[in-house]
């Protein structure tokens, strides 16, 4: 546990999460310092006296300003030292945690991961040759590594195969609507195969008669939509209320969607009925 001064100038014990690192980390990893440095081997007392803290750090003890967190008096065991610097909160976590305070510091003991940037094309090669110096240095510890996009796909592959899961059922959904639209609609120029031949002896014209049946078509998928958009959407924000940082769901998504389903549908069922609608009404009426 660390104990670090606060704005109000008391120091508070802090039981922020902690980071073990060296003078590379930082750069190493793209992270961007706000206020003051970052650690130095310009600076040979960082190794002992110096401490970094996060944005959501600073905001916990209260500073205002990042700059009035600099220089803040931080004591852990027996190290003590002062805040030199201030990085921007950065996910060390699962995006389903929220950024929590965070306490960086050099400590050598400490350290047990080693973080490499490769620029090779031949990347088998390079392991192979840092598995050769690893057991020069280090022969008692077996080498074991991972690659940081790796990591990161394990944390969400429960999100990737809840993606594939959904995909598979949503298209099967969609080709099961799609015949059943196919069914109904042809269900029902059966049955009206003698009322589409009546207008057209009364000289019913095919676009009419076509619209005249799809409407009713029309108003049963808007229903649909009206029933099955406030649905998904409440889905869909449960789900995104696992995650500490969220997108907004846009109302145009839903727009699109609706529309293209519409659309489609309503290409369906026309193509049936223009069909219908074209043949010889005597061949209906006879029929019947």
């Amino acid at each position: 546990m660390a104990s670090i001064e606060t704005a109000e100038g008391k120091m508070t014990d802090t039981n922020f999460n902690q980071y073990f690192v060296d003078e590379d980390f930082i750069p190493n990893y793209g992270i961007e310092v706000v206020a003051g440095r970052a650690f130095s081997r310009d600076y040979l007392a960082d190794d002992s006296i110096a401490f970094i803290i996060n944005e959501a750090a600073a905001k916990q003890l209260g500073f205002t300003s990042r700059q009035t967190a600099l220089g803040r008096k931080t004591t852990w065991g027996e190290k003590k030292g002062r805040i030199i610097g201030v990085v921007k909160d950065f996910h060390y976590k699962s995006l389903y945690y929220k950024v929590e305070p965070l306490l960086l510091h050099i400590y050598r003991n400490r350290l047990g991961t080693l973080s490499l940037k490769l620029a090779s094309d031949n990347i088998p090669a390079v392991i192979a040759d840092i598995e050769k110096q690893w057991k020069i240095l280090a022969p008692h510890l077996p080498f074991q590594y991972s690659f940081l996009d790796q990591d990161y796909d394990y944390l969400y592959r429960a999100e990737k195969q809840l993606s594939k899961v959904v995909s598979v059922f949503s298209s099967l959904a969609i080709f099961v609507a799609f015949l059943g639209l196919l069914g109904l609609t042809s269900f029902s120029v059966e049955r009206r195969f003698k009322e589409i031949g009546i207008r057209k002896v009364l000289g019913a014209s095919v676009s009419s008669v076509v619209f005249l049946i799809s409407h009713e078509f029309v108003k049963l998928i808007l229903i649909a939509l009206i029933l099955a958009i406030p649905i998904t959407y409440f889905v869909i924000s449960g789900w995104l209320e696992n995650f500490s940082q969220r997108i907004t769901i846009n109302p145009f998504v839903f727009a699109v969607a609706g529309g293209a389903t519409l659309v489609v549908a309503w290409l369906v069922v026309s193509l049936i009925l223009i069909k219908a609608a074209q043949s010889n009404p005597v061949d209906a009426l006879r029929n019947e």
